[in-house]
């Protein structure tokens, strides 16, 4: 005979118990003020809210990940140019203030969500 065994959850930290506390008030303060809010507009809402705090992660990462690649691709260049070509120290001085304009115009891009 099978018995499934289900653990029991841990219990919540403090810091999660506090969080949950001053959610609570801040959504009691705000159906004070508008009591047409109902319980499902709250839940919606509270829904809504942690789908944008996990794609904050979501997004911080991809833009990691796109800066690595614009600065791996940008070293590829320059040393494709330098091995294959023989450009001089001026043109690398110009490649080199391209590609850091380049990466940092895809870093400032990708913060504002463009």
């Amino acid at each position: 005979m099978y018995v499934p065994f289900i653990p029991k959850p841990e219990p919540p930290s403090q810091e999660a118990q506090d969080l949950a506390q001053h959610v609570v008030e801040s959504v009691e303060s705000y159906r004070a003020t508008r009591p047409e809010i109902g319980d499902g507009d709250v839940g919606v809402a509270l829904r809504l809210a942690r789908e944008n705090l996990s794609s904050g992660a979501a997004s911080a990462n991809l833009r990691m990940v796109v800066a690595a690649l614009v600065g791996l691709l940008a070293a590829g260049l320059v040393f494709l140019l330098v091995a294959y070509r023989g450009v001089g120290g001026t043109m690398m001085a110009i490649l080199a203030l391209v590609v850091v304009a380049a990466s940092m115009a895809v870093v400032m891009a990708s913060k504002k969500g463009l």
